[in-house]
């Protein structure tokens, strides 16, 4: 849903990300409830895979670690607005 959300915003790799990476995310956790680590392999082949596998490790792997330095959401909320400002990819919507 958050994919389809930022899709005018956002290129369509991103988007792609977005939309896969819970199933890439279950890679760190799954096997501790009986689920497929593995899940992500499905989409093994395809040009974002290893931007997806990238992005889980680097940027939300980490969120899950209570003890790790991030900074305030208003230090984000400039990008925010900017990126969010007006729609970049409407041509993805036709």
């Amino acid at each position: 849903m958050t994919a389809a959300v930022m899709r005018p915003y956002l290129a369509e790799r991103l988007c792609w990300i977005v939309q896969h990476h819970p199933v890439f995310q279950e890679y760190y956790y799954a096997h501790h409830y009986g689920g497929d680590r593995n899940a992500r392999e499905r989409y093994r082949g395809h040009e974002w895979f290893d931007d997806c596998a990238e992005f889980c490790e680097l940027y939300d792997q980490n969120c899950f670690d209570p003890a790790y330095d991030s900074l305030p959401l208003e230090f984000f909320a400039p990008m925010v607005r900017n990126v969010f400002s007006e729609p970049r990819y409407l041509e993805n919507l036709r």
